[in-house]
């Protein structure tokens, strides 16, 4: 699989606060390793109003799904994000072509927030 990188705008969940934040994950896969980061309402300061980074639990509670997003796509994110994120610290790992197909298919956020 050739070396990419996106951003992608899962859908929105309510902070602690009940404010809707929207939320984003940056995935790239380079010189065959694959890195997930995720941020919960990112503001133009590139602070956030909940989360970063390692979020792929939180993902599973947002109930507002952005375009091309249902519940299902984000639970299997979800599992592949825990199951192949920094694969190459382990050694006999290797990450499945159909995974990284999938991966690449994502729909691309319409705008790139200031946390990445």
């Amino acid at each position: 699989m050739q070396d990419f990188k996106k951003i992608v705008r899962l859908g929105s969940l309510q902070t602690c606060g009940g404010r809707w934040a929207s939320v984003y994950c940056h995935i790239q896969y380079k010189n065959g390793e694959l890195t997930i980061s995720g941020v919960v309402g990112p503001l133009p300061s590139g602070n956030c109003l909940g989360n970063c980074g390692q979020i792929h639990g939180e993902i599973r509670t947002i109930r507002r799904y952005a375009t091309g997003w249902t519940h299902c796509r984000i639970l299997y994110l979800s599992i592949m994000w825990r199951n192949y994120h920094l694969n190459m610290l382990h050694k006999t790992l290797v990450i499945p072509e159909e995974v990284l197909t999938w991966l690449y298919n994502l729909p691309q956020a319409d705008r790139t927030p200031a946390w990445v």
